[in-house]
């Protein structure tokens, strides 16, 4: 059920309360007391009073009520009726139908069978009424002797004489030119005729039109919805005041103020819901549909409109409901005046789903097939045809399916999955030929890959044969091609892309984009002019993230994290799990890069959460590799382990994300002591990298990576030659890649130039955003510095280094190696070396630290200080302090300080 939630003004809700308590809007009369409670129909009471009471005076007079669809003029003429009864007047009443209305006189024989009539009088008029049903045609004769019969009765009365019709508009013609008769021939007996005419769609009947007498005789009397007050009245009638101010204007705007229609919703909210919300229910949608039974135009007119589901012309409207242009518009005019319609549509969604539900099932599948049908003939776009179709549910005819097609193309532009799918299944289900079958299914597999592509795998098969056999355009057969590479059927996909030409080829080397050929100021304006398109679409999703692979390997992180991001919540608005995990991943990319380990953490678990492993194919690699990154960078080596148990097709190793991959499991490899493993995987990824021309240090560092593998087994030769290869491969504005070069580089030098060449590294990093790699050169630096015996300047290189990896959620760094160019490079001569604890005791000694200063630092006796340092000098071969810092870099112990 549906809630409104909408207040009555202060001033309304207060006036309101004034009127109930003074009973004003509670009972109209104030000569009756019984029946119904009538509500803002005083003026109409006094207009039928004054005529009743020319009546008492011998006179005849007649009164045409009309107002819309249940206004209350049955119950306004009831009540009319019992206080002319209490007042002394003689009651006669008939009531008009739509299925009698060809009869004669049937609405002046249920009056005479209301009247009390002599037995003579009774035998007469009983002869003269069957002799009407008898002929064809009504003889004067007998519509004379029957105005005759009733004129005699009313003057013949010894009480005035109320003669009520109800749904007069329904009354047989013979009978309103007998009562009209009457009326101006009365003479010596009062009578008083009420018509009740209701305001349908239809044609007025042409007696209620022009054929009653003029004033004074006939006065017309119109009935007007409630306004809010009188609808809070009524419904305090059932609910109490203060939930009826509270429902008020909530009710008044659903229904227009029409008393049926607020009865039925004071019905459905007699409960003990909320007081200030409005319960839409059964009673509310029974009623609607009872105003509509009420007349077949308006019915048709309002079914018609429910089923176009928008606001349209009246001549389509009057097409489709199959009635004249007219028509369908007096029947909107009705609908508005009833309550059921505001404007060109429906007052409420619930109203039009009461008159939805109403409609036959037959019935509602032929109007929707009837709709398509004009809309088609009315150039009407293809959504508009296609939603007809898809609610009708039945097969197309061939022809149709090219525009269930581009329905769907619009669904899918416009976010609307759900659609685009039903457009497709009926598409399905109706076949066409061999062209228009390939196009559904490549359109189905396009929707499935956005939101779980596993699914999309079960059409590879039948997709690849089509494109093959030419069934498919260019755009759809390239899409194959993306859907081969990701689930890693390599080798179909290359036989099929050789077999595609144009823009929308796609190389499997850019499954992943490499952002190596966007370096430049003109590539980065490409790159820019991508991203700001501001939506990502299959066409665009490639280059959207080539770009941001761009921004990356120029050193703007700040941009590439920005777009992602503005990307990223753009896409995880429309629902697509697809494209939103392959941002995730780039956004934990990028926070990996910016030294935020905790983003990259929580953005790389995002992407797996998304999209399930296995619906990630062949580019699973990408989130995995960045989180085994982050993992080690934080110092969790064995957390970086358990994400390497994730499983990767071997598939992976074909394509560019195989490169980040075996990246980050040489990294795993080399942290974990496994060197040559770590090299072997180092140098696949080279050897791929130059197998498919894309060897650049903005895809995979390769070389460096090798390079700190070389330094840790001890062969400083072919760091410093892998280091200065990748310096050389280096554009000028990689700024963070030449810094990280030179930093394995001075790793195999003396400590003087390791010192300048550091210094230079560290001046190159400042603007790059790679606050980690920061954190690593001013370590080195640090030690650098140290081992010259410069410890201001090595203290406050080592602090910033700890400083800023503890913001970026990283350990202190440590050494990048050991220098093995030093002269100073030797074991102890005792072939021992130094313990943890010596070794950290000794470490705080050559700062400068006092015994003291140091067992407070450490949580350890002076004692013990004293003598950590008596076994450090013998095994380093030192005698004093101050030869500590020269003599600790003969060691491999100070890795753990």
């Amino acid at each position: 059920m549906a809630r409104l939630d909408v207040r009555v003004s202060v001033v309304a809700a207060s006036r309101v309360v004034a009127l109930v308590s003074r009973g004003s809007l509670r009972r109209e009369s104030s000569e009756w007391s019984g029946g119904p409670v009538m509500f803002e129909r005083e003026t109409q009471l006094s207009d039928l009073r004054g005529l009743f009471a020319e009546c008492r005076r011998g006179k005849g007079r007649m009164a045409v009520v009309s107002g819309p669809v249940a206004t209350g003029k049955t119950e306004l003429l009831d009540q009319f009726a019992e206080e002319a009864v209490v007042g002394g007047a003689v009651f006669l009443s008939a009531s008009g139908c739509r299925a009698e209305r060809a009869v004669p006189f049937g609405v002046l024989g249920q009056l005479f069978r209301s009247a009390h009539l002599p037995p003579e009088a009774a035998t007469h008029v009983s002869w003269l009424l069957a002799e009407a049903a008898r002929s064809s045609t009504v003889s004067p004769v007998v519509h004379h002797g029957l105005c005759m019969a009733l004129l005699d009765h009313v003057e013949g009365s010894d009480a005035p004489v109320l003669i009520g019709v109800d749904d007069a508009h329904n009354a047989d013609a013979e009978s309103l030119e007998c009562l009209s008769s009457v009326v101006r021939r009365v003479r010596s007996g009062g009578v008083m005729i009420v018509l009740n005419e209701g305001l349908f769609a239809g044609e007025r009947h042409p007696l209620l039109r022009a054929g009653l007498p003029r004033a004074p005789l006939c006065r017309r009397i119109r009935l007007e919805p409630l306004s809010r007050n009188g609808v809070a009245a009524l419904l305090a009638e059932s609910l109490g005041p203060v939930r009826a101010l509270d429902l008020a204007a909530a009710c008044h705007a659903t229904t227009g103020g029409n008393p049926l229609l607020v009865r039925a919703l004071a019905e459905d909210n007699g409960g003990t819901g909320p007081g200030d919300e409005l319960v839409i229910g059964p009673a509310f949608a029974h009623t609607v549909l009872s105003c509509l039974d009420t007349c077949e135009v308006m019915r048709a007119v309002a079914r018609g409109l429910a089923v176009l589901a928008e606001p349209c012309l009246s001549l389509l409207l009057g097409k489709l409901a199959d009635v004249e242009p007219e028509s369908a518009v007096r029947a909107t005019v009705a609908l508005n005046e009833c309550g059921v319609l505001d404007g060109d549509w429906f007052r409420h969604p619930l109203t039009r789903a009461a008159v939805l539900d109403g409609i036959p099932p037959a019935e509602h599948t032929e109007l929707h097939r009837r709709a398509a049908t004009l809309l088609r003939t009315e150039g009407s776009g293809p959504a508009s045809i296609a939603r007809q179709l898809v609610q009708a549910g039945a097969a197309v005819e061939p022809d149709l399916v090219p525009v269930l097609h581009e329905a769907a193309e619009q669904a899918l532009a416009e976010d609307d999955m759900d659609h685009a799918r039903a457009c497709l299944w009926l598409a399905r289900q109706s076949g066409g030929d061999e062209r228009q079958r390939a196009t559904t299914t490549a359109m189905i597999a396009r929707v499935q890959w956005r939101v779980d592509p596993v699914a999309a795998t079960a059409h590879i098969g039948e997709l690849t044969a089509a494109a093959r056999a030419g069934h498919l355009t260019e755009r759809y057969a390239g899409m194959v091609v993306q859907l081969l590479t990701w689930f890693g059927h390599t080798d179909q996909a290359k036989a099929l892309e050789a077999q595609t030409t144009g823009p929308r080829r796609l190389a499997l080397s850019e499954l992943v984009p490499t952002g190596g050929d966007r370096r430049g100021a003109k590539g980065l304006a490409t790159a820019e002019r991508v991203l700001q398109t501001g939506r990502v679409e299959e066409h665009t999703l490639v280059q959207t993230l080539d770009a941001l692979t761009a921004l990356m390997a120029s050193g703007r992180l700040a941009d590439a994290e920005s777009w992602c991001k503005r990307l990223a919540d753009e896409v995880a608005g429309r629902h697509m799990p697809t494209w939103h995990a392959l941002l995730s991943a780039m956004r934990a990319e990028i926070a990996l890069r910016r030294g935020e380990l905790g983003e990259a953490l929580r953005h790389g678990k995002r992407a797996l959460e998304i999209l399930p492993v296995e619906a990630w194919g062949v580019v699973i690699g990408l989130p995995v590799g960045t989180l085994v990154r982050t993992h080690l960078a934080a110092g969790r080596v064995e957390d970086a382990s358990d994400q390497l148990r994730t499983p990767v097709p071997d598939a992976v190793f074909q394509t560019a994300i195989g490169l980040h991959y075996l990246r980050a499991r040489g990294l795993y490899y080399q942290a974990s002591g496994r060197h040559r493993a770590a090299l072997d995987d180092f140098q696949s990824a080279g050897e791929l990298m130059v197998k498919w021309g894309v060897d650049s240090p903005t895809l995979v560092p390769w070389r460096t990576d090798a390079a700190q593998t070389w330094l840790r087994l001890g062969d400083p030769d072919r760091a410093r030659h892998l280091a200065e290869e990748q310096s050389e491969l280096c554009e000028p504005e990689d700024a963070r890649l030449r810094a990280v070069s030179i930093r394995i580089v001075a790793a195999t030098t003396d400590p003087n130039r390791r010192v300048v060449m550091l210094g230079t590294a560290v001046e190159a990093l400042q603007g790059t955003g790679d606050r980690l790699e920061l954190a690593h050169t001013l370590s080195d630096l640090g030690w650098a510095y140290h081992e010259l015996g410069n410890f201001s300047q090595s203290r406050l290189a080592l602090r910033s280094a700890g400083l800023i990896a503890k913001q970026c959620d990283a350990p202190a760094p440590g050494r990048t190696s050991q220098p093995a160019t030093s002269p100073l490079d030797r074991a102890p001569a005792d072939g021992r070396s130094l313990s943890d604890a010596e070794a950290r005791v000794a470490m705080l000694a050559s700062w400068g630290y006092s015994n003291r200063q140091i067992a407070t630092k450490l949580f350890i006796t002076v004692s013990t200080v004293e003598q950590h340092l008596t076994r450090t000098y013998r095994k380093l071969k030192v005698n004093r302090r101050s030869e500590l810092a020269r003599g600790l870099y003969s060691g491999a112990a100070v890795e753990t300080i």
